[in-house]
C-alpha cells in the first residue's frame, strides 16, 4: 500500500520522463530511496521532487550555455 509520503515507480518514470528500467537501476544501486511491497516498488516523493528539480536545473543550465 502507497503511503502519503511515496510515489509508485510508474508515477515516478513519468514524472522524471525516465524508462522504468533505469528508474528501477537507480533504486538498485542505492542512488534513490524506494522500497517494495505488494508486488509494487515505492519511491519517497521528496526524492523524486529532488531528481526532478536537479534534471530542470541541468536543462537551465545547459540553455545558458546554448545562449
Amino acid at each position: 500500500m502507497q503511503r502519503r509520503d511515496e510515489i509508485s515507480l510508474l508515477d515516478a518514470a513519468e514524472l522524471l520522463e525516465m524508462p522504468l528500467e533505469t528508474l528501477g537501476r537507480l533504486a538498485e544501486e542505492g542512488k534513490v530511496k524506494s522500497r517494495r511491497g505488494a508486488g509494487e516498488m515505492y519511491f519517497v516523493r521528496e526524492e523524486v521532487e529532488s531528481l526532478r528539480r536537479r534534471q530542470i536545473e541541468e536543462v537551465r543550465a545547459a540553455e545558458a550555455i546554448l545562449r
